[in-house]
Order: structure tokens, then sequence, then C-alpha cells
């Protein structure tokens, strides 16, 4: 009963995260979608990591953090998620979190296209 309980609420997650970026929104509902985020990553959710990350990088309900967007990303990258196993790659590539390591940013280009990424199998 449990795992289908935050099933349905990593649904409704995903929803509310959907209009917060496809519309205007008030920034009460942006901070419900944020805490509706926050949620799901702390519950181990490889999709709900990889989108609160997106929270913090544009400041959707919270404050902007780079920090914590490199945070999520790799919590996100290594739950599985080939998406953010991709933007963890462009972190490293970019500075965001630790220093450029472009080896390290290779293996986790591999790793999402190994997982199905688009955009890991053209590098």
């Amino acid at each position: 009963m449990e795992i289908h309980i935050q099933y349905n609420e990593i649904q409704i997650t995903k929803e509310r995260f959907s209009t917060v970026q496809k519309s205007a929104v008030t920034t009460k509902d942006e901070e419900k979608a944020f805490l509706c985020y926050l949620k799901s990553a702390e519950s181990g959710n490889s999709d709900g990591q990889y989108n609160l990350r997106n929270c913090y990088r544009i400041g959707i309900g919270t404050t902007k953090d780079e920090e914590k967007v490199f945070r999520w990303y790799l919590k996100s990258a290594e739950g599985g998620n080939s998406n953010g196993q991709y933007d963890l790659g462009n972190c490293y590539l970019d500075e965001i979190g630790p220093a450029k390591d472009e080896e390290k940013a290779f293996q986790w280009f591999l790793k999402s296209a190994v997982g199905g990424d688009s955009n890991g199998q053209l590098v």
C-alpha cells in the first residue's frame, strides 16, 4: 500500500511540475511543486531527483543553488537516470560543482548513451 501511495504521489508531482514549467503560476504553486519534487527525490526516485535539480537550477519554488544542482544531478545519475547521467557529464565539462574533469564527463556521457539517452549517443 505504501509503495502504491508513493507512486501516485510521484505521478502527481510530475503533473504539478509540468504545470510549473509550461505556464505562469503563482509563487505558492511553485513552492508546492518544489516540495513535491523534494519529497520524491528524498525517497530515492531518480526522476524526482533529476527534476528537483531543475528547481535549484532556475529557482522554481526555491533559490538557485549550483551546489545542490550538482548534488541532485549526481544522485539522479547514480540512480540510473540516463538524462541525469548526460547532464552530469555536462556539469564536469562546465565546472558546475567540482573542477572540470573531461574523463569523468566522458564516463557519464557513455553511461547515458548505454542507458538510451540520445544526447549521450551523439557525444
